[in-house]
């Protein structure tokens, strides 16, 4: 009878076999938690968009408020030190507001059951990045 003898990384992949392999009912693999839904279904987006556009409308609006509350600080600031502290207020009501805006649209998704997009998300990486996969087409 002859042995069947096989390189050591072949055995070791042939060990991570059952990991990989998919169960009968279609699922994911076997032993592996479930995959979380990579961004939101064109359906899902369509029925958040009317909450979603009032959240970045009123976002705006306090956004416009902000940079209209700095230049009257700095129109009458009579210092660079009053001026630095027009820029510092100015920076914190930005930081309020972008925190404010994101637990907004947070609740929003979570409230939907929509997948969050990964940390970082909200922070310019480009169409499709927040949801921790490039965006169709993309590399």
């Amino acid at each position: 009878m002859a042995r069947l003898v096989l390189p050591l990384h072949l055995v070791a992949a042939i060990g991570l076999l059952p990991g990989l392999i998919a169960d009968p009912a279609g699922a994911q693999p076997v032993g592996q938690p479930a995959a979380r839904p990579l961004r939101p279904t064109p359906e899902q987006l369509k029925k958040i968009f009317p909450e979603q556009r009032s959240l970045l409308l009123d976002d705006h609006r306090s956004r416009i408020a902000i940079l209209q509350k700095g230049e009257r600080c700095m129109t009458a600031a009579a210092s660079s030190e009053a001026l630095r502290d027009c820029l510092r207020q100015e920076r914190e009501a930005y930081t309020r507001q972008r925190e404010q805006n994101h637990e907004q649209m947070r609740q929003l998704y979570t409230r939907n059951g929509l997948p969050l997009p990964e940390a970082g998300g909200w922070k310019g990486k480009g169409k499709g990045q927040g949801y921790g996969a490039p965006a169709p087409g993309g590399s």
